[in-house]
């Protein structure tokens, strides 16, 4: 499908045209994604984040999680199935965002230092 304003990038296209992922995440409306820890990385941009689930079951039983509660760790909308999806794009595209205090919360837990001036706090913990 053609789009003009939704892109399916793999890693093979970022890797061929120079690109880190992390340099598109500040100009996306939104991420889905799976159980990556670019979702953790993702909520200090703070933008709507949905989890595609549709095998929490056998990925649990498989690989296991390091949270007792993944859900509550997973601020955002949860995609099991074509609707789940369908309805997650039109909260985007109707600036619906139900999970921003979720966000806030989850991000405060793994990310102590959000001021952007982490190089500076090493520095003087260091006393450089």
């Amino acid at each position: 499908i053609e789009l003009t304003n939704i892109y399916l990038w793999k890693n093979e296209n970022l890797e061929s045209n120079d690109i880190n992922l992390y340099q598109l995440l500040a100009h996306s409306d939104a991420l889905i994604t799976d159980y990556s820890s670019v979702g953790a990385d993702y909520l200090l941009v703070d933008k709507p984040l949905a989890y595609v689930r549709d095998d929490i079951d056998e990925y649990s039983a498989k690989r296991g999680f390091c949270f007792e509660d993944i859900e509550k760790m997973s601020p955002g909308s949860k995609i099991k199935n074509k609707q789940d999806f369908i309805n997650f794009i039109d909260d985007i595209v109707n600036n619906k965002d139900q999970y921003k205090k979720e966000r806030k919360w989850v991000r405060d837990f793994y990310h102590k230092y959000q001021k952007g001036n982490s190089s500076k706090v090493l520095s003087d913990y260091f006393d450089l």
